[in-house]
């Protein structure tokens, strides 16, 4: 290529940008940027920014880089050119992840032409002194206070042995926002009220009838107390000894068809197709699967003795342990079919519920005749050394039916059997799930039932 050739490629490239200019760039631009260096998580902070074009604008973006690759994106409708001012959501992280984000920004004009201004702003984010924090639970609110000068906040009441609820903050500072806290999926979130994002609750695992305590950290976002984890296989055996609290959660694999399973509703509440909690008093419990001939298969509870490695016993002096359940064809888990026939190696355990009373759950006409039921209580497994007998009076019945559909007989061979009457006097009601409960606060021990 000669140089007269070159001269004429310079000159056509200088004419071409003196053209442009002339005509105008219709590319956007943003200057004058300003962003606050340090905020709240959570928080909604100002800025403004100045934005050109001689097109009309359509959008500027706010990008806020946080944690290891996450990016909160927020849009910005805007038409006019010039200075534009407007709110950045801070989002709530733990402190696990960093204390500071960055925020990119461009623009974008109706010619869909962008700009990305060079450089970010970096906000430095603490964690804010919320005024106060709300317990939103189904019976009630409970206001949380911080505990001193920690990121704790607790709320003192009493509470249910399980207690579902919900957190929210009050807003704090003058860029702060009411933040609610919940599960989005398997973490806890905080979200600001203004975004109408719907979070799960969180369980609560204490004790009731009792002065208790509930925490929230702010930094952590960890609940307290929350009920355990229990992750159980039954892969390589059918039997597991696990020491497990009420509300505990049992997830359970190694079990084929475990959808079939028959739950017992005094011990297990179905909390989704593979995990189960726990609904007894704290303890050592050693879960079998059991498939008995017949009958559906079931998760078999039995309170345990962790130092003889036995089944508990009940102990009549403070009416703690385990109450043992053995008769005749017409009482069984998980039904009749199964029925142990006054052989004390099949004995179930009625679930202990705490405050010395004890609970079976069992639906009249598959668990328990309606008729003719025969079935006695044993202080210890496999074992006749303890009975509730009615002479010398061990157990008697608060029937409040009316009806002494169950009575606890009283004979030299059936002496504290409870029975149930004939069909044509007063049958338990088919259908029905009959809810037999034994408290063991008082001598004699006290029976009653009730229908659901």
């Amino acid at each position: 290529m000669n140089k007269n050739t070159l001269f004429l490629w310079a000159l056509a490239i200088f004419v071409c940008f003196s053209s442009c200019e002339e005509k105008g760039s219709t590319m956007p631009s943003l200057s004058n940027v300003a962003v606050p260096v340090t905020a709240h998580f959570g928080d909604s902070v100002p800025f403004s920014l100045t934005a050109n074009c001689k097109e009309n604008l359509s959008s500027i973006t706010a990008k806020i880089h946080y944690g290891d690759g996450k990016v909160l994106e927020q849009l910005f409708p805007v038409s006019n050119t010039g200075t534009f001012t407007g709110k950045l959501y801070m989002p709530y992280f733990t402190g696990g992840i960093g204390n500071s984000v960055s925020v990119t920004f461009s623009v974008k004009n109706r010619l869909f032409e962008f700009y990305d201004l060079p450089g970010e702003s970096i906000v430095q984010l603490s964690y804010p002194d919320f005024p106060y924090m709300t317990l939103e639970t189904d019976f009630g609110e409970f206001r949380m206070e911080r505990v001193g000068s920690t990121s704790q906040y607790k709320a003192t009441g009493i509470f249910k042995d399980i207690t579902i609820a919900k957190i929210s903050s009050a807003p704090a500072g003058d860029w702060g926002n009411v933040i609610h806290f919940g599960y989005s999926g398997e973490n806890i979130s905080g979200m600001p009220e203004y975004a109408g994002v719907l979070l799960d609750s969180i369980t609560f695992q204490g004790a009731s009838d009792v002065t208790s305590d509930i925490l929230f950290d702010i930094a952590t976002l960890s609940p307290t107390p929350i009920p355990v984890k229990h992750f159980i296989s039954f892969a390589d055996s059918n039997s597991q000894l696990l020491d497990l609290g009420k509300g505990d959660f049992l997830e359970i694999s190694g079990l084929s068809g475990f959808s079939n399973y028959w739950i017992n509703p005094s011990f297990f509440s179905k909390n989704s197709a593979t995990s189960l909690r726990f609904e007894a008093m704290a303890g050592t419990y050693k879960i079998t699967a059991i498939q008995p001939e017949g009958d559906s298969p079931y998760l078999n509870v039995e309170p345990w003795n962790k130092e003889t490695d036995q089944p508990l016993a009940f102990d009549p002096a403070t009416g703690n342990g385990a109450i043992w359940v053995n008769g005749a064809g017409g009482i069984g888990i998980p039904s009749t079919t199964n029925a142990p026939r006054w052989d004390l190696t099949k004995s179930f355990a009625m679930a202990p519920k705490g405050n010395k009373k004890y609970e079976m759950q069992l639906v009249v006409g598959t668990g328990i005749n309606s008729t003719n039921t025969n079935f006695k209580l044993y202080g210890q497994y496999n074992s006749e050394d303890y009975m509730f007998t009615a002479d010398p009076e061990i157990i008697v019945i608060d029937d409040p039916t009316g009806l002494n559909m169950l009575y606890v007989a009283n004979t030299y061979s059936e002496n504290g059997n409870i029975k149930g009457r004939a069909q044509s006097v007063a049958p338990l009601p088919s259908g029905k799930t009959v809810i037999i409960t034994v408290d063991a606060s008082t001598v004699p021990v006290v029976l009653t039932y009730e229908f659901k």
